[in-house]
């Protein structure tokens, strides 16, 4: 119960093998994207192509984009 209040991040996923399990605890709301940019720059591509092809909405994949992070972080959101 405890860890689908959490929020997940995707750095370095870039295998369905990874997300699924993942998608099966928690919905799109609690996902974020993550790259670890600068340190793994080459995996910026694939990390965003498991993302896309996994099947998410338009909605949940802006959500997971920018969306739950701007609701977790409000400061962030431009003026």
């Amino acid at each position: 119960r405890e860890l689908k209040k959490l929020y997940y991040e995707l750095a370095q996923t870039t295998g369905k093998e990874a997300l699924a399990p993942l998608m099966q605890l928690v919905s799109s709301k609690n996902v974020l994207y993550g790259s670890d940019f600068p340190w793994t720059p080459t995996k910026l591509a694939d990390t965003a192509a498991c993302v896309s092809g996994f099947g998410f909405s338009a909605s949940e994949l802006s959500d997971i984009e920018c969306g739950n992070a701007l609701r977790l972080f409000p400061r962030l959101k431009k003026g």
